[in-house]
């Protein structure tokens, strides 16, 4: 299982994500792709901020398996 959250300025915004690990592997391919995901609790990060966060999503998830 990978479970994360968002945090700001050292406090957590939004939910807490649980995945299994082909979840968190197939969501970081996809934020990947566009550099956008609809549940990304803050607002104003760049598209390449995205892709990185889904890369190590994915690149973690895979390495965990």
């Amino acid at each position: 299982m990978v479970q994360f959250q968002i945090l700001l300025d050292d406090k957590q915004v939004g939910k807490t994500f649980l995945y299994n690990l082909e979840e968190a592997a197939a969501l970081g391919a996809w934020v990947m792709k566009p550099g956008n995901w609809g549940e990304f609790p803050v607002k104003g990060i760049s598209t390449d901020g995205l892709k990185s966060f889904g890369q190590r999503l994915r690149d973690y998830a895979i390495n965990e398996c």
